[in-house]
């Protein structure tokens, strides 16, 4: 089905993510690309209970921003974290704070 291939996908994408991390000298837009694909697959209803997971990526995404020194970008994921972790724990800006 449509959703196990792009399962199959997501998870390519969290384990390349992770190995370009892991490397001496990360790639970064590879990592942001993997990040952003991960977070973009989560974003549909079906996966709504992963919404701890999809924060996560937009937090990724968001460092690999800062790393690539793309100030506006890394703010652009820091404000989809804040969404992904309001729909699942708070809208209370005090409870993210405590998160990040």
């Amino acid at each position: 089905s449509a959703g196990e291939i792009g399962a199959e996908g997501y998870t390519r994408h969290v384990s390349t993510a992770e190995a370009m991390e892991g490397e001496r000298e990360p790639d970064w837009k590879g990592i942001l690309a993997q990040h952003t694909a991960a977070f973009e697959f989560l974003r549909s209803p079906e996966y709504c209970s992963q919404r701890q997971v999809q924060t996560e990526h937009a937090m990724a995404a968001n460092a690999a921003c800062h790393r690539l020194r793309l100030p506006n970008k890394a703010n652009w994921w820091l404000q989809e974290a804040k969404k992904s972790f309001r729909l699942q724990w708070s809208s209370d800006p005090e409870v993210f704070l405590l998160y990040a």
